[in-house]
Parts: C-alpha cells; structure tokens; sequence
C-alpha cells in the first residue's frame, strides 16, 4: 500500500509540473499575441532593469568632413528595427530599436528590461570570427625603411583621433608604411586595428568584412546608408583605428560610407587617387620615391646583399638610380639579383649592366606585387579611355617634362582643357610637377610604361609627328638669339632634340627641315 501512495504521489508531481509548463507557455503565447497586435499585456510582470550599455550614436547621412558623434546625453531617438527588416521571434518589432539590436545575430537572453514605462526584450550578439580581410596583412619587406616627416605627420594624426590619407604612384610603398603604423598601434593597443584591403571589391563586401571584424552582421535587405548606420553605431563606442587600403578610382563614391566617427576612431586611407571625398581638408599625405639614401638602406636590408653592396658601392648606387628609387622596382630587382650572386665575381654591376628593358626585368610573377608592369596597369585601367589616349600620348615628350600648351596640341585640345586633363592625371598619380613651374613630367618608369603602351595602341607616328609640328611653330614664333626674350621656349629645348632624333631615326625629313 505504501507503494501505491508513493506512485500516487509521483503521478501527481509530474501531472503538476505538467500543467505549470503549459500554463506557462499559455501565458507567454497570449503575452506574445497581445503584444504583436499592438496591446499593452494585462498580466505583465515588471522586472528590474537589467544594466543596459548606451547604444552609439547615429548619423542619417555619411560625413563630408568627420565630426565626433553626439555625447550620451544627447543621443537621438534611433530608428526603429523593423525598417530595417529585423526578424525577431516573438518580440514586438515597434519596440526595438537599431540601438538594441545593431544589425547582429540575436540570441534570446534571460529576462526582460523595463524602459520608458514599456517592458522590452533583451538580445545579445552572437560572437563572430574575424573576417578574411580584417587583420594586419604581413610586410613584404625584409624591414621597414624610414621614410622621413610624413611617418611623423600620419602617426600625429592617428594619435588625434582624426582621418588621414597616404596617396601617390602605385608600388612607391603606401601599404607599407600603413602596415609599419599599425602594427606600432598593435603593440601597444591589442586588437584595436582594423584593417580592410578594399581593392576592386564592392561596397557591400567593404561593409561585410567590417562587420565580421566588429562582430556584427547586417539584415538581409539592409542598403548601403543602413549598413553605415550599424556600422557607426558598432565603432561609435570603441577606440579603433581602422584603414582601407588600396582604394581605386571606382569605390572613391562609397568611401564616405566606409570611414569611421573620428573621434573616437581614427583612419588612415591609402590609394592612388589624390583626391578622396569624405576626408577633410589637409588629410592628404604624398609618399613619393625613395631617397637614395632610403633606396640603398632598402637594398642593404635584403639577407645577402647587405656585404655585397657595401663592397660593390658603386654599382649599387646605379642600381637605385636605374630602378628610379622607386620602392617596388627595387625590391623586384632585389628578387632577381639573388639568384644571380654566383653568375658573376661583381653580380650587382652585372645585373645592372643587363638591365635593359627594365618593364619586362623587372618581374617575378603576374600579380601587381610581382611586375611592376602589371603594377602600373592598375592605375592604367583606372582611367577612361581618352585619359588613357592622353597619357600614353606623353611618352613622346623628353623626360624634363612638357607645359600645358604643349600637351594641348598632343591632344587635340585647347589648354584650359588640356590643364583639366593634366589635373585628372595628377590625381592618378600618373603625372608630376616638375621642377620648373608650370610645368609637368612623368616619373622615370612611368615614362617607360607610357612608352610601351603607345607602341601597343600602334599610336607613336601620330603623336611624336604632332610633338614635331608642335616645336615647329613655338620655335617659328618665338626666333630669336636671345633666349631671355622667350624663356618658356628654352624649356623646350630638350624636347626639340627628341624630336629631331626621331625624325632622323624615322625618316621624317619634312620635320628636319
């Protein structure tokens, strides 16, 4: 009997914790109706407000110039989730906010929340890996050359909290000189790096691997300034520092989309494109080539050069001086020269005896970081077909450059259109003033890239026949034995001698004449 009693007893355990759990899923589904149809529930328990972080502020519109965010106090009502097309499992749409929600995978946490008199649920985010993309990439070179004021300059600005720009001429070492800057921010602030390679990617993708970086995800139908929108809430509450590298002619229209709230953050920007929107003004750093001091430190630098170069001075002063001290060049000639140490008793005067065609030399692969060909190409393809008519038309000019008036009549053009040109050009950093003011030239290996791609299109007559007709009317114009009375001709005189060795070369006796 006693058996019987206990069974009894069990069986009405059970059949009580049964009608709790149903009960309880009653009240939550009734809960969950009422709350959905838009009504306040009438047996709605009022929980202790669990400890909430203060969401970040958010901007409606991608910055022109980078202002800090609102402080706390005065954060704005945020948007609500659903307009961003939030899917939530049994919670009320209209009362979650971006501010609650971020974007991110949500996870069910225990309990609820009370604010502004309306019981609220609460989310945590879901942890994410880093993204591909978002770490610190490692450095090509065998150790980082100092590269003067401008390290100074972009490390003052980074420690300002503020945005900053490394730009110039494709391989001159812009990525190097970030990755050297972060990996100093890495060492004494763990994690705090950012780092996006943007390259030819999307903007979508850009957006994608800063979340993952930051732990957040998007809705699926979320657009460009809504994803902007996460995005700043995310960095608006952290101290970061976060670089896009290698932005190209296409994305310059999305970066504003891309930059951080500076402060708290700071960013640091490197592309070809001298001119980049979004950036406030002075925020442009120029890298240009290397000294030849910094050119032969890189050289030494190289395992196994370091003695040879001291012993073969010389020749390897010649070899910065071939290579243009251009970063890239350099280091392509260094890859190249170690595996001919034993070709001869002087390898470094020998390889630089040998090196001709320095385009085709100066390559050990395909990839933009393995030919300085198909380096250069990037910035190529970046422009639009006449802009690329137009620059490969300055192959035929002497390497002391060429006045606006002269690429005019190259072009087919009146000058202010031409100086517009020369403008676009100069914000690819395929053009360069040069010393002489007013005036214009072409860096030594670009010159040669012009060369090559003139000869390509199968444009060279045309162009140096224009060069030539050209001179000859300035120098009709302007005759004369005293080259005071005309000083911006004797500039050209160097372009006169070109000019006459390709007619002599060409057959050109009408230009001679």
């Amino acid at each position: 009997m006693l058996q019987n009693l206990q069974q009894l007893s069990l069986s009405i355990w059970l059949a009580a914790a049964v009608g709790i759990a149903v009960a309880s899923l009653a009240v939550r589904w009734f809960r969950q109706t009422f709350e959905l149809a838009g009504f306040e529930f009438p047996f709605k328990v009022i929980f202790k407000r669990r400890e909430k972080a203060t969401p970040a502020p958010v901007t409606s519109q991608p910055p022109t110039l980078l202002t800090a965010p609102p402080p706390p106090a005065t954060i704005p009502t945020l948007r609500p989730a659903r307009e961003f097309g939030v899917e939530t499992s049994g919670v009320s749409q209209s009362q979650l906010t971006v501010g609650d929600v971020a974007g991110r995978d949500l996870k069910k946490a225990e309990g609820d929340y009370l604010e502004a008199g309306a019981v609220k649920n609460v989310y945590e985010a879901a942890p994410l890996p880093l993204a591909s993309g978002s770490g610190i990439p490692p450095s090509r070179a065998a150790r980082f050359v100092d590269r003067g004021p401008i390290v100074d300059r972009l490390r003052k600005a980074i420690r300002a909290e503020s945005a900053a720009a490394i730009v110039g001429v494709g391989g001159v070492g812009k990525t190097e000189l970030a990755r050297f800057l972060a990996n100093e921010i890495e060492d004494t602030s763990p994690g705090s790096v950012l780092w996006i390679t943007v390259a030819d990617r999307p903007l979508a993708d850009v957006h994608r691997r800063m979340a993952g970086a930051l732990g957040v995800t998007f809705p699926p139908n979320a657009d460009a300034q809504s994803r902007y929108e996460i995005l700043l809430a995310a960095l608006g509450s952290s101290r970061r520092t976060v670089i896009l590298d290698d932005i190209r002619a296409g994305f310059k229209p999305h970066l504003p989309f891309c930059l951080p709230p500076t402060p708290p953050c700071a960013a640091l920007v490197t592309s070809r494109q001298i001119e980049l929107p979004g950036l406030p003004l002075g925020a442009m750093h120029s890298l240009d080539v290397m000294t030849e001091a910094q050119a032969l430190e890189l050289l030494r630098g190289v395992e196994g050069l370091a003695e040879l170069a001291a012993r073969e001075e010389q020749a390897a002063n010649d070899m910065c001086r071939l290579c243009g001290y251009h970063p890239l060049a350099l280091d392509l000639a260094a890859r190249r020269l170690l595996k001919r140490l034993h070709d001869s008793r002087a390898p470094i005067a020998a390889f630089t005896q040998n090196l001709k065609d320095r385009l085709a030399q100066l390559k050990t692969g395909e990839g933009p970081l393995e030919s300085l060909s198909a380096n250069f190409e990037l910035s190529y393809a970046d422009l639009s077909e006449s802009d690329r008519v137009r620059f490969r038309r300055l192959a035929v000019f002497a390497a002391t450059g060429f006045a606006p008036r002269a690429a005019a009549a190259l072009w087919g053009e009146s000058e202010d259109q031409a100086r517009d040109s020369i403008e676009r050009l100069q914000n690819a950093s395929l053009v360069l003033p040069a010393e002489t003011a007013g005036r214009f030239q072409l860096h030594d290996l670009l010159h040669e890239f012009a060369r090559l791609k003139l000869r390509e299109a199968e444009e060279r007559d045309a162009a140096h026949r224009a060069h030539g007709e050209f001179l000859i009317a300035l120098f009709g114009e302007h005759y004369t034995g005293d080259p005071s009375t005309a000083p911006g001709v004797t500039h050209e005189l160097d372009n006169l001698r070109a000019a006459a060795e390709w007619a002599r070369a060409n057959g050109e006796g009408r230009l001679l004449a």
